[in-house]
């Protein structure tokens, strides 16, 4: 936690280099990919909170499903499984890992986070991974309808 640059170096170069070439920028760009990494790796069960306002899960196609054999997967790729960097990325007794960042069949767990369950959506936008999927038409509308929705709610508490 203190001393991210070990880690970083081994799980995230690139973001090393910029880091290293980047000054300020570099230190902030830093500073988000280890937050990124502690929300990815400090999960809590479901419900451990609850939200008072509508939740969706949106996950990027290729992120998901990232199920493979062990001899499958390419020998750096293994050597973090087996280091278990990540919560969900290890090697099974079964011979396979996860390699993604949440496994699919998680989402539908997360309604527990929220007290608007009936709203509560699970959203794959096709065709993108981890990168790709900021810049996609859908992934966007899905994030400003949804915020829309909740200043709404907002707005009518406010009223009363």
């Amino acid at each position: 936690h203190d001393d991210p640059l070990p880690f970083m170096a081994i799980y995230q170069p690139r973001v090393i280099a910029f880091y290293k070439s980047a000054g300020a920028i570099g230190q902030r760009t830093l500073d988000m990919w280890q937050r990124g990494w502690f929300c990815e790796n400090q999960t809590l069960q479901p419900g451990y909170h609850t939200f008072k306002c509508p939740l969706k899960a949106i996950f990027a196609e290729h992120m998901v499903r990232q199920e493979h054999k062990w001899e499958d997967i390419d020998p750096l790729t293994q050597m973090l499984c087996e280091d278990h960097g990540k919560f969900f990325n290890f090697k099974r007794d079964d011979g396979t890992a996860f390699t993604g960042h949440f496994p699919e069949h998680t989402y539908k767990d997360w309604e527990e986070w929220t007290e608007f369950k009936s709203t509560f959506e699970i959203i794959e936008v096709k065709g993108t991974d981890h990168m790709s999927i900021k810049a996609d038409k859908r992934f966007k509308q899905v994030v400003f309808d949804t915020l829309e929705e909740a200043i709404k709610l907002w707005s009518v508490g406010d009223a009363t």
